[in-house]
């Protein structure tokens, strides 16, 4: 007799193991925005280099050439980033609310486990709860979680197959 898992409540304990990660992965992308925004600022593309015609200096691209494409890539890239930072943003934002809406209780165990790393154990004896308590509230918090990420398909029970 096989089982088949459900999918969704394995993808919802990821994605709150990586919420931090994912915080984090944030702050960087909107870093690497500010860095580009510098780089623009001070790539200019108005004339060509003076000295490169003078000293008849030949390349397969003039200074100004090299300047637009630079430009061009820094553009695309900050393009991308902005693109990845706010799928990032929605999916942080959508774990967030999904959070926020659990009861009291279950949002501090989905805390203390996910983003303080605490075993079930530590959790019950700060909290002052039997570890089971604290078990059954994870399961709630996280199968709430799941179906308000990915909608009542989450809901649903092993299925046993035969």
């Amino acid at each position: 007799m096989s089982y088949c898992y459900n999918d969704y409540l394995k993808l919802t304990k990821e994605y709150l193991r990586s919420l931090n990660y994912y915080r984090e992965a944030e702050k960087n992308l909107s870093a690497s925005l500010t860095d580009i925004d510098v780089k623009l600022g001070g790539v200019s593309i108005k004339s060509a280099n003076a000295a490169d015609e003078i000293h008849g200096v030949s390349s397969e691209l003039t200074s100004v050439e090299r300047a637009a494409a630079y430009r061009i890539n820094l553009e695309n890239r900050y393009t991308e980033i902005i693109r990845e930072r706010n799928l990032l943003r929605k999916h942080i934002d959508k774990l967030t609310r999904a959070i926020n809406t659990l009861p009291p209780a279950e949002q501090e165990v989905i805390k203390l486990f996910f983003a303080d790393c605490m075993s079930y154990t530590k959790i019950s004896e700060t909290l002052n709860y039997s570890e089971r308590t604290i078990k059954r509230r994870m399961h709630n918090a996280i199968r709430s979680i799941a179906v308000m990420l990915f909608g009542d398909r989450a809901n649903r029970r092993m299925e046993f197959i035969q």
